[in-house]
């Protein structure tokens, strides 16, 4: 079943059932304009970090995950019928983007 308010113009998102309990969910998560610059090898420590908070606080699993240039994409795994994926995305998007944030500006400040 389908939730009929769209997202930002992308496709609708799927019934919040859809991502607890121990669905696999394919995360596909893009930069603002598609910006290129942040992969780097402190990103990629930071992002394997936060996944790690993530899966603490809703129990899944990352089996595999791939950082684009301009974009990342993630399968998630839940482990546990209490899993909400939901929440652990809000959580790794709020603490990438801070990140990314303060990483514009330090480069803003070079």
């Amino acid at each position: 079943m389908r939730n009929e308010r769209p997202h930002q113009s992308h496709l609708p998102r799927l019934d919040e059932a859809a991502y607890a309990g121990t669905a696999m969910v394919h995360w596909t998560l893009t930069l603002e304009d598609r910006a290129t610059g942040w992969l780097d090898a402190a990103f990629h420590r930071r992002f394997r970090e936060l996944t790690l908070h993530a899966s603490a606080r809703q129990p899944f699993v990352c089996p595999v995950y791939c950082l684009m240039p301009d974009h990342m994409h993630v399968v998630w795994c839940g482990t546990s019928s209490h899993s909400q994926q939901l929440l652990a995305m809000r959580f790794l998007r709020r603490s990438l983007n801070l990140r990314c944030a303060r990483n514009s500006a330090t480069r803003s400040r070079e």
